[in-house]
Parts: C-alpha cells; structure tokens; sequence
C-alpha cells in the first residue's frame, strides 16, 4: 500500500486560508508477518523488531553487513525462513561473513535476544543483566537539559524511571549516579551531566 510507503513526514499546505495538513505517511509500518501496524519509532526502538510477533524487518540497504552471528537453530524473517542455510547462501553472493555457534546457556536454557530484549522492554533489568552476564547499557548524546538521543536502534527500559550510572563515552572520566526518566516524549537524565555530548548509561539491575 502505498500508504506505508514513504519514508519522510512533512507539512503541505491546505486548501484554507493559512490551513496546514500533517503528513502522516511513513511514520507507521505494517509487520509483513503478523500484520500488526507499528510506529516507526517504536520499530527503531526494538531493533527493527515486530514487537508483537517477533518479525525481523529489512535492515537499510544503506547499511553495510560485514558479518553475522547466527545460532543452529536460529530462524528470523518471514515464515522464519532465514535459517543458517539460506542465509549461509545469502553470504555467499553478497560477500558478508556467516558464523554459526552453539546457543548460549544458563541454567540448561538457551538465552536468546528476544529473551533479553523482553526482559529490558518490561523493566525486569535484573533478568536482563543475568542473562548478558553484566548490567545492560547503552550510548547516546546528551544535551545541556539532560534529554538524551541515540543514534542507532538500542533497546530500552518501558516509561517510568530507571537507576544508571553515567560516563562519558570513551571512558574519560569517572560515572556518576543520575535518574533516566522515560515517558512519551523521550529520555531524560537528572542530573543532567555536564558538558553536553557521547554519553554511556548503565542500568542497575536492582
């Protein structure tokens, strides 16, 4: 449908005096494997997951693969079909490398992305930080009121405040105790550190 299909949202003019209309195009997805209508930014968010089925979008043609790291029984993408078989062919014509190693295990279960991604989704950082085998953290860019971007697609704690400890990217300098507040709007650090720039954020898995 085209209606999915543009990627920018903008303003047009409307047909009234000064009226404006809202794009909306792009700003939504349809999974291709469940058919769940996703916002764009929560897509992002959950690493170009379908968050309701688990469906692995199509990373950006933009974005170069030098390799990936794929367990026996891994399958993602539609009909699960992307096995280490096909893929293994895959990289062979596009010249990227394909490892496969034995799954991961605690406990005599095996610990998968989807797990850990869930489990920081939920809030349940403990779990997550159990199942990394160190507490989850992710890097971002600070501004001078303390609201934090990130440039790529990392996976987040739900709305609510969370515990960190900030650093800056690179390790110059030592970490200090802060407050994130997610809600709807974003990501915010209290304190907000200061100067502004790369930051890394460490969740306690309390």
């Amino acid at each position: 449908m085209a209606w999915f299909a543009r990627e920018k949202p903008g303003v047009e003019e409307g047909s009234g005096d000064g009226e404006k209309k809202m794009r909306t195009e792009g700003l939504w997805l349809k999974c291709e494997s469940c058919g769940e209508i996703i916002w764009k930014k929560a897509l992002d968010e959950n690493l170009q997951c379908c968050p309701k089925c688990d469906f692995h979008f199509r990373i950006s043609a933009r974005t170069r693969l030098a390799g990936l790291v794929m367990t026996p029984d891994a399958a993602f993408g539609h009909d699960r079909r992307g096995t280490p078989e096909t893929v293994r062919a895959l990289a062979e014509h596009d010249g990227f490398e394909l490892v496969v190693v034995p799954p991961f295990e605690i406990g005599g279960r095996s610990v998968r992305s989807s797990d850990i991604r869930a489990a920081i989704s939920s809030g349940d950082l403990a779990e997550a930080a159990r199942m990394l085998g160190r507490p989850h953290a992710a890097s971002g860019i600070v501004d001078d009121a303390g609201r934090v971007s990130f440039p790529i697609p990392v996976a987040l704690p739900a709305a609510g405040s969370h515990r960190v400890e900030v650093a800056r990217s690179g390790g110059d300098g030592p970490s200090r105790a802060a407050t994130l507040a997610v809600d709807a709007l974003g990501w915010t650090l209290d304190p907000a550190p200061a100067p502004a720039g790369p930051v890394r954020i460490t969740f306690e898995a309390a």
